[in-house]
């Protein structure tokens, strides 16, 4: 569906620099959008909830601006998911209860909603509805309970297109930190930087330790990173020497396995390798005069 707006403008003399307002933003023409403002007119093409409230238009000659009365848009459409992604992963045990929510927009607001797993209906005492939001209660009795959960919600345009989806999945420990490398490196300290692995849905935390090739001092570091991408800084090191570093992962059902970025060998401080060649120098030339 479309709208095609036209603003009626009597000047003189002559109007010029003609615009197109939404709830008092100026609307800029945008054919991606489907946006379109040729001189005196407006039309916008795949109508949205988006476009929904108040327009108006202005114009201007040498005697100064003018804006026209405001008209309201009111648009009907079927219930949309109000989350950005229409799907989402839930990770579960068996003999486990959660509780997902639903949240849909739509026009006008008086919805109903029903929820199916795997395509097949549940029934309306598992999940209650308020507005625009319905909550199920869902338990994985057994391993036949994981699969796909949907939730519908309808008004009096329709039926929505897309369900809410709810992919269950069986909640497991996470897989361990893949395509690490080394991001910087001193005499000090090593940057290592990793894409995190798979975590069935749970969020999951960083962490690495570091062993000296020669001590086998183990030491825990901790992620340093504010976001999901695992990062870490590991300082405190002796120049010169090699370590063995571990990276792992964490969720609420465990640990995963290792990954090993190899052994690390830290470049040598040059004061120190100047003095260290000096004192062997000196023990030479001593050796030499006795």
């Amino acid at each position: 569906s479309e709208a095609v707006m036209e603003c009626a403008i009597r000047a003189n003399p002559g109007a010029s620099d003609i615009q197109f307002m939404l709830n008092g933003s100026v609307i800029a023409d945008n054919e991606q959008q489907g946006i379109f403002i040729t001189n005196t007119t407006l039309t916008i093409r795949h109508l949205q909830s988006q476009h929904r409230g108040k327009y108006s238009c202005g114009a201007q000659n040498l005697e100064g601006r003018g804006v026209s009365n405001e008209v309201w848009l009111d648009l009907r459409y079927t219930p949309i998911c109000r989350n950005s992604a229409l799907k989402s992963t839930v990770a579960m045990t068996v003999n486990e209860t959660q509780v997902l929510r639903c949240s849909v927009e739509a026009q006008p607001l008086d919805v109903s909603f029903y929820w199916t797993f795997n395509n097949y209906e549940l029934h309306s005492d598992n999940y209650t509805a308020r507005g625009l939001t319905s909550e199920l209660r869902f338990r994985t009795a057994s391993a036949q309970d994981f699969g796909l959960v949907s939730c519908w919600a309808k008004n009096e345009v329709g039926l929505q297109a897309q369900p809410c989806l709810f992919h269950i999945t069986t909640a497991l420990p996470p897989q361990p930190p893949r395509d690490c490398s080394v991001a910087n490196r001193t005499m000090t300290s090593l940057t290592i930087e990793c894409t995190p692995g798979d975590s069935a849905g749970l969020s999951q935390t960083f962490f690495a330790q570091h062993f000296g090739a020669d001590s086998g001092v183990e030491s825990d570091v901790k992620n340093l990173s504010l976001s999901s991408v695992p990062l870490f800084f590991i300082a405190g090191l002796s120049s010169g020497t090699e370590y063995t570093v571990n990276l792992y992962a964490i969720n609420a059902k465990g640990m995963s396995a290792p990954t090993l970025s190899g052994n690390q060998e830290l470049d040598y401080d040059p004061i120190l390798a100047v003095i260290v060649g000096a004192l062997l120098s000196l023990i030479l030339i001593v050796l030499i005069v006795i």
